[in-house]
């Protein structure tokens, strides 16, 4: 006898299975988000290393100069627009941050979902080992049964009239 919830187990089987791939792309779009955000970092401290030495040029090259009010606002703004492009760099380390939080928030909600998955075909499982026991047991009783109906043929033929 089949058990008569097998296609219940294949179907929690399956979403076990989907729970689990589902839980592997999180992991490995959270690692994706981490090294982006290592590498937003990376590329912001070499960015404020050129800065530096950006800036050291600019003020080397004016050193010694004589400089109207205009050529010193005209060398200011240009620190301020070299400095202004680190918010760029600062947006992307940001936004990278919210993706490293978001994949975290989603693998957790995998994990929860393998979870439960996990649990429901455990439950099923646990059935099935129950009602395997009790069909055997109803085997083993049929099978009592049958011997006990059993009742041997009286013996017929010459064996039985020497036996008369």
């Amino acid at each position: 006898m089949s058990y008569p919830l097998a296609v219940l187990l294949r179907v929690r089987a399956l979403r076990q299975d989907k729970a689990l791939a589902a839980l592997c792309a999180a992991e490995a779009r959270l690692a994706e988000a981490r090294r982006d955000l290592r590498e937003a970092k990376r590329l912001h401290e070499e960015f404020l290393a050129w800065l530096a030495g950006e800036e050291e040029r600019r003020y080397e090259e004016i050193m010694g100069r004589d400089m109207t009010l205009e050529d010193v606002d005209e060398f200011k703004r240009g620190l301020c627009a070299i400095r202004g492009r680190e918010a760029a760099f600062l947006e992307r380390i940001l936004r990278a941050r919210k993706h490293v939080q978001d994949c975290e928030e989603a693998l957790a909600r995998a994990k929860t979902r393998l979870l439960e998955a996990q649990r429901a075909t455990l439950k099923i499982e646990e059935h099935r080992a129950r009602w395997q026991v009790l069909a055997n047991k109803e085997a083993e009783r049929r099978e009592e049964v049958e011997l006990e109906d059993f009742h041997p043929a009286p013996p017929q033929g010459l064996g039985a009239r020497e036996a008369a």
